[in-house]
Order: C-alpha cells, then structure tokens, then sequence
C-alpha cells in the first residue's frame, strides 16, 4: 500500500512537460493488468503516455505480469505522463 502510496504521489508532482502540452492529445491511461511487461511498454507508449518505472512483488514468476498500476486505468493525464507499474 505504501509502494502504490508513493508511486501516486510520484505521478501527481513530475507531471509532464508543459512545452508541448497544448498541442498534443492528453493521454488516458490503458488498462495494463496480467500484461507482460514489453506489452505494457507498448500499450504505455501508444497511448501517449510514458513508461515510469517498474516495481517487482516477490515471488516472481517466470514472466513478470503488471498486478498494479499508478494512475488507474482510464484516467486522463497530461500528454507524456509517466505510468508505474508493480509486477510480479
């Protein structure tokens, strides 16, 4: 809770960058859950949004899949925005 708790608070105070803002379509975050990492990735980067880190729960599995996500899915962010991921 503590990790979704900073991660959030990540979100809210990098925000993205203002130079191009007014020309870009803001980006609504995808829903990422039971996604491989790499599709994630992809699905981030497509809706005009950017990869902000990953974190890993223990146990890993052999393939890691996003089990929580900072902001929610559906959410409307400024273009480029970083989106967290927790893993396991």
């Amino acid at each position: 809770m503590r990790l979704i708790l900073a991660l959030t608070i990540m979100v809210i105070a990098t925000g993205a960058s203002t130079s191009t803002a007014g020309t870009r379509k803001p980006c609504v975050v995808p829903r990422l859950y039971a996604l491989s990492i790499s599709s994630a990735r992809a699905l981030i980067t497509s809706s005009g949004c950017t990869l902000g880190g990953v974190s890993y729960q223990k146990p890993r599995r052999a393939v890691a899949v996003v089990t929580n996500q900072v902001p929610a899915p559906g959410a409307i962010v400024p273009p480029s925005s970083r989106v967290f991921l927790i893993a396991a």
